[in-house]
């Protein structure tokens, strides 16, 4: 089967760019145009492919573009490489989000480090329900893990480094809020919501990627380069 990781492909964030943390440095959109606001002046670190984005918990560091939309389609996909530290995990740790959870018309998805050192994905549908899918795999710190999460119109689903992936079936469709996507924090409390650890190499595609894809992207554990060498070419052969 063929694996084209550009289908789709909305924004991808490298998040190589060098910062000492002594001043805001944006994080450029590597594939689109969604570079991302600095705030809190988020340190770089050593990431899962070169540099990534360390974020301190404690001083609500975050990475940040605003709603468009690119940003609000119909089905999506969202990963990321995650390594957490200890002061990172617990309740409620921000990933990749673009929610609000005191404001239900203000939130689409969250992919989160939740409760008890687990992952999971939220999505709040048009109704106004919020639904979730959250594996049972529980993150040790310092540890690099691959994460995507989904959406395909009718089931959202989460899986951890190219496994089986955890699913929730819906009925509805999924909230097109207005509100920033964030990585490194849960934008409803500012001062407690934050991703401690490093997040590297996140990517946002207009529709759900497949297993193939998925595993293509781990690559193994290694992870794969934007703009993804394994990207299959045609060839012509005249005989």
């Amino acid at each position: 089967m063929a694996v084209d990781l550009l289908n789709g492909l909305v924004s991808y964030w490298r998040l190589d760019e060098s910062s000492d943390g002594s001043g805001a440095v944006t994080r450029n959109d590597s594939h689109g145009s969604n570079h991302l606001t600095d705030n809190n002046t988020t340190p770089s670190g050593t990431g899962k492919i070169n540099s990534g984005a360390s974020c301190v918990r404690a001083n609500s560091e975050y990475l940040e573009v605003a709603d468009n939309a690119g940003l609000s389609p119909t089905q999506f996909s969202v990963s990321a490489w995650v390594r957490p530290v200890s002061a990172g995990m617990g309740t409620t740790r921000g990933v990749i989000v673009k929610y609000n959870s005191s404001t239900p018309a203000q939130s689409s998805f969250a992919l989160l480090a939740l409760v008890s050192n687990r992952l999971a994905l939220y999505l709040r549908i048009s109704a106004g329900t919020e639904l979730s899918a959250s594996p049972a795999t529980v993150m040790s710190a310092d540890t690099w893990y691959f994460v995507v999460g989904k959406y395909n119109g009718s089931t959202i689903s989460l899986s951890i480094n190219a496994g089986s992936p955890t699913t929730t079936a819906l009925a509805g469709s999924m909230n097109d809020s207005t509100s920033a996507l964030r990585i490194g924090m849960y934008p409803s409390n500012l001062s407690g919501s934050g991703f401690g650890g490093i997040i590297d190499e996140a990517g946002f595609w207009n529709r759900a990627i497949d297993s193939d894809e998925e595993t293509a992207l781990y690559n193994s554990g290694n992870g794969k380069e934007y703009p993804f060498s394994n990207r299959r070419r045609r060839v012509l052969i005249c005989q």
